[in-house]
């Protein structure tokens, strides 16, 4: 185990305050001035830290794991158990997570517990369990109520406020806490009726009781710890037996190590800083053992204590140092530390612990609209941070100077650890970071039988498609000819004839709003109409022949005629002509074909056939009438004149 020693001896004569003051440096540079980073719930906003929420969590019996929605994987055997992860749950009126009758293994892992009225966690009968790497805040109960258990792990958990007790231990066996950060609460852990209580790598500190306080335990070891802080005790043993205490620093309390009919307690390696009236209380107590073997080491540090170091080995009678002041410390009576340091030992064996949080405006699916700014808060209760450092995605890991904005669209992986000034690295952890800064695509497809331009010569089906990469498409609207605007949820037609102007948009799921889609579209389902001035088997006897004709197309208007004499060549006329004149005709009959085309591509046709007789004949055919009339005139007028003469004759 890797200790931390002064550089400097201390010396071998000297009054009481040079030692103390020597200490107060030693612990304000490494024991427990650390960055302070304030947990209070008004910095842990309801959308801001990296959790999501759940409600309260209770199991009774393996069968529960296997429906309950709070396990996201296992399947409760030790290579794969059960796994209770990344929740946030507010206890209030409750406990946080309450598991009983259960012999499964399972993990309890990254959560965030808070203000429970009850323990934040309760096991009872319960077997194979594991609570790591998670935060208790501002429970009223217990942090971690442990009743009737086997085999339970707590490791790299820290608690804040806890009420009572931090970490409450009855009936169990074979507990173990490691790496676990407790401050603010009446006792740091309490157990009772309990056996193999093994603690290691831990802080407790700021209670208003006892540290730790252990009441008929036995078979049990605390290791490497500090316990600071205590308005009483700094450990409480009541009836414990068969217990070993090393490498643990006991600093501020009234009372160091209060010792009841507890024996057979093993303390070696220990740094206890107070003053001597308050180190030790002992009473119907016997067998306790203050030190090691020489060759293990020796005994314990006591901050009043001290004398020279002018010898070594076991009888100390050598001449050389060797770290253990020459004479024996006599504690109590009877109580002996035959070894005891000249310097005190202080392990630092914990990595800094990080949380990250990330603030922004989140949205369904854990999706942050438009960016997210990531914090990450590291703390070392020893000798303090040194540095941190972070990933994105695969990105080279740089060192964290401050919050970071994560804005590309997508799901963003961020790794990051933390090492303190001993190099005690973290493991890395990692949270998802799932960023959507692009708004939708939105497209409106038109179906139908295409005319000319942009005209459709049917009902016209509208299709319209979004898409969104990230956090999907929640909602597409549209509106016709600036009309109101409504949500679009299947394909629609259009009948109406005429010119439309189709507006669409979409809105993704955090509410990035996309661009507008505009379509103009034309709708002509009518034909044009189309009819010939002149009849059929009209007869023309001059030239030029001129037929003409009405034409109109009420929708897409009137594009051209296209006219065609006696099959031949088709000629193209604008709209506003509607006549068309022939002066190289032949006698005989012809056909005239005149069709009209609309705008949109319908077309209409008409024929009409027509005689021409042009030259003498044709006057004397175009003029039969006149002729006739005049024949008759003169037939009358002799008629007339015949009759006029017989009845002269007569006279």
């Amino acid at each position: 185990m890797e200790r931390i020693k002064f550089d400097d001896m201390m010396p071998h004569q000297g009054i009481m305050a040079e030692v103390l003051e020597k200490l107060r440096t030693y612990i304000t540079a490494f024991l427990l001035i650390a960055p302070i980073v304030s947990l209070s719930l008004s910095l842990i906003p309801g959308e801001s830290i990296a959790y999501e929420h759940h409600g309260f969590i209770e199991i009774d019996g393996d069968s529960e794991f296997l429906y309950d929605d709070s396990v996201i994987s296992g399947n409760g055997t030790a290579e794969n158990p059960y796994i209770i992860s990344n929740w946030r749950i507010n206890g209030s009126y409750t406990y946080g997570i309450h598991i009983k009758n259960t012999r499964a293994c399972f993990a309890i892992k990254g959560l965030a517990i808070e203000n429970s009225s009850f323990a934040a966690i309760r096991f009872d009968n319960v077997s194979n369990g594991r609570i790591e790497d998670s935060i208790f805040l501002y429970n009223r109960g217990s942090g971690i109520y442990l009743m009737g258990t086997r085999n339970i792990t707590v490791a790299n958990c820290r608690l804040y406020s806890t009420g009572s007790t931090a970490i409450l231990i009855g009936d169990s066996e074979g507990v173990n806490i490691d790496n676990v950060l407790a401050r603010d609460m009446g006792k740091a852990v309490y157990a009772e009726h309990s056996s193999s209580i093994n603690m290691a790598d831990c802080v407790f500190e700021n209670a208003t009781s006892a540290i730790i306080s252990m009441s008929h335990v036995r078979n049990s070891k605390i290791q490497d710890s500090i316990l600071r802080n205590s308005v009483f005790k700094g450990l409480e043993l009541i009836s414990v037996n068969d217990t070993e205490f090393a490498g643990n620093a006991i600093v501020n309390a009234s009372t160091g190590i209060y010792l009841y009919d507890s024996h057979m307690l093993y303390f070696h390696g220990n740094m206890i800083c107070l003053s001597r009236a308050a180190q030790v209380q002992a009473t119907l107590s016997s067998s306790i053992k203050w030190n090691a073997t020489y060759a293990q080491g020796g005994g314990n540090y006591w901050s009043d204590y001290y004398g020279p170091d002018l010898y070594k080995g076991v009888g100390q009678d050598i001449p050389g140092s060797d770290g253990i002041i020459d004479q024996a410390f006599v504690i109590l009576l009877g109580n002996v530390d035959s070894y005891p340091l000249l310097r005190p030992t202080l392990p630092d064996t914990l990595p800094p612990m990080s949380v990250a949080y990330v603030l922004g405006e989140k949205r369904a699916g854990s999706w942050y609209k438009s960016f997210a700014i990531v914090v990450i808060n590291s703390t070392d209760d020893f000798s303090g941070v040194l540095n941190v450092t972070y990933s994105i995605d695969s990105e080279p890991y740089v060192e964290y100077k401050g919050s970071f904005m994560v804005s590309n669209s997508g799901e963003h992986i961020i790794r990051f650890r933390a090492a303190d000034r001993m190099l005690n690295c973290e493991i890395e952890k990692t949270i998802v970071v799932r960023v959507d800064s692009s708004p939708p695509v939105t497209e409106i497809v038109l179906d139908g039988i295409e005319g000319q331009g942009d005209w459709y010569l049917s009902p016209v089906t509208v299709i319209i498609n979004a898409t969104d990469n990230e956090s999907g498409v929640a909602s597409i609207w549209y509106s016709i000819d600036a009309g109101s605007t409504a949500q679009y949820s299947s394909f629609f037609t259009l009948s109406d004839e005429g010119y439309h102007n189709l507006v669409a948009y979409s809105i993704d799921m955090v509410g990035n709003t996309g661009a507008i889609d505009l379509v103009q579209t034309s709708i002509d389902l009518t034909y044009p109409e189309l009819s010939i001035n002149e009849v059929n088997g009209t007869l023309f006897t001059s030239l030029p022949v001129r037929i003409t004709w009405a034409a109109s197309d009420a929708v897409s208007g009137l594009d051209h005629f296209e006219v065609s004499v006696d099959g031949e060549s088709l000629i193209r006329l604008p709209p506003a002509r509607k006549q068309y004149e022939m002066s190289s005709l032949s006698d005989g009959d012809h056909v005239l074909t005149v069709i009209a085309f609309d705008k949109a591509g319908h077309l209409i046709q008409k024929e009409i056939s027509f005689k021409v007789q042009a030259g003498i004949a044709g006057i004397l055919i175009s003029n039969m009438a006149t002729i006739i009339s005049l024949i008759v005139l003169i037939a009358v007028i002799i008629f007339a004149v015949i009759v006029r003469n017989r009845r002269k004759r007569r006279r």
